[in-house]
This record gives C-alpha cells, structure tokens and sequence, in this order.
C-alpha cells in the first residue's frame, strides 16, 4: 500500500506564510537555485459562478475556464517555465517546473493559493496485512461457496492461481468523463459502459465470459485489492 512521503508545501494566505510555509518556501527556492528549476503543483482559483460540473452547462464552463487560466499563467510565468505545464480538466492544479524566479512569483501571484512539491510514494506491500491487521480476522474456510466479497476497483485477474474459477461477476461502470490531464478526455476504462467479467492477462484485461466479449485495461490494482481481502 502506498504511503506519501514528506511533501513541502507552501499554503499562501493573504500574503502571510506559516511558519512551516516559510521553511517550505526557502527550501523549495534553495533547490530551483540549484538545480536550474525545480516542480511543483500549483493551486490556482477559477471564477466563481462555473455552474454544477455534474451537468453538461457547468461541465463546459469550468473547462473553459481551466484552459483559459492555464493559457494566462504560461504568459505570466513565460520567462520562468522550464518545459510544458500539465494541468487537469476540471481541478484547479497545475504542474510545471520553475526557477527561482517563478518560485519568487508565486508568492505575490492574487491567482495562486498553494504550491508544493509533488507528492512521493515508496512502497509498503510487506506491510499490508500488518497496516489491515487481517490475523485479527475470524478464520474462514479458503474458497468456501457460502461467502462472497465484492470488491470496487478495477477488473480482478481470474487467470490467477488464487482467483480461479472463483470470481463470480464483474461490471465496468467507467466513462470517459472526467478529471484528465490537459483537457483531453481519456477513454473509458471499458470499450463498452456495459463491459461485464473482467478478467487479467498480462497488462490488459479481457472477459471472463464469451458472451461478455468487451475488454477492460490497467487491472493489477483490482487484482491486487481482492488478493488482500
């Protein structure tokens, strides 16, 4: 299970920096000094009023504005940026690499409410049972047919050892709406939103059942979840 590392953050309220903020902040320019650059994830505001994201109106606006502040700050931030700016379709955060110049902007900048380091990850696996305490689990009886787990995730790799002849059903309810880098819509997780019995084979899914002939991709996390229950 992943668990984040240390992550610098500097949270900019009226001007005024914690003190937590100020170590971040030095830090931060300490390593864009000397390194040329340095990224970050920048949190920026959009106008309010955008409309409900969950309908088609407020959905279009608020993706407008994003590309349209996203376009403002590469202009603001043109002499400082090293590279292309990344952004997401709907969230208001950006990722670039800025010198020190930049860093030092971001602080005046009415538009930017926070900026960080991106997150690190280090892997805990080892751990999982320990973190989940599952010893404090009653024993059950292994492929028992009175018990059922249903697991909400991606698809689950029957063509495991473990899993054999013992997943009963799947469903795919991915879309391809969503929160996606640069605008761009991605596809759906399904090649159809009625893609049913996803199965594991190497990195790509497929079906379970041949009546069931839709394909679902990315199911080692799904696969990975069900192993632990």
């Amino acid at each position: 299970m992943p668990v984040a590392a240390e992550n610098l953050r500097v949270m900019i309220n009226s001007g005024n920096l914690s003190t937590s903020s100020q170590t971040a902040f030095q830090t931060l320019r300490q390593q864009a000094v000397s390194q040329g650059s340095v990224r970050v994830l920048v949190g920026y505001v959009l106008p309010s009023g955008l409309g409900d994201v969950s309908k088609s109106k407020g959905l279009a606006a608020t993706q407008a504005a994003v590309l349209n502040e996203i376009a403002d700050f590469q202009v603001r931030y043109a002499a400082s940026i090293n590279g292309s700016v990344v952004h997401a379709s709907l969230t208001p955060i950006l990722s670039v690499k800025l010198n020190a110049v930049g860093i030092d902007q971001l602080l005046t900048d009415a538009k930017i409410v926070a900026f960080s380091e991106p997150l690190r990850f280090k892997s805990q696996l080892r751990e999982t049972n320990s973190f989940l305490q599952t010893a404090q689990l009653p024993l059950m009886t292994a492929g028992s047919s009175s018990q059922m787990i249903a697991v909400i995730d991606s698809g689950v790799g029957t063509a495991h050892s473990e899993f054999s002849g013992r997943i009963a059903a799947g469903a795919c309810f991915s879309t391809p709406a969503g929160n996606f880098p640069n605008g761009t819509a991605l596809p759906s997780f399904c090649t159809s939103p009625t893609t049913n019995g996803a199965i594991e084979s190497g990195a790509a899914c497929t079906t379970s059942n041949s009546l069931l002939s839709r394909a679902l991709v990315n199911c080692g996390h799904g696969t990975h979840v069900a192993g632990v229950a």
